[in-house]
């Protein structure tokens, strides 16, 4: 099974250090960009690629995520 991943510049650090994470961990996993870090870039063209890389590799389940972080003036929770 092969892992398929990309983000652009909101999640490319974290994309990053998922992919090292898991290729120390002996787990396949394909980069899909982006490639270094592009503030214009947006999200929906690594989804597809990853969605025709997943779709290529006939794969059962696919998964895709996005963090979001709201925080909010009025927040009684502050997450630091």
């Amino acid at each position: 099974m092969t892992i398929f991943i990309g983000a652009d510049h909101r999640g490319f650090e974290l994309k990053n250090k998922l992919v090292e994470y898991l290729q120390n961990k002996d787990i396949r996993v394909e980069d899909l960009g982006n490639y270094e870090l592009d503030p214009e870039d947006d999200y929906p063209d690594f989804a597809q690629k990853v969605a025709q890389a997943v779709l290529a590799d006939k794969m059962i389940i696919s998964m895709y995520f996005q963090l979001h972080l709201t925080i909010s003036p009025r927040s009684k929770h502050k997450p630091w």
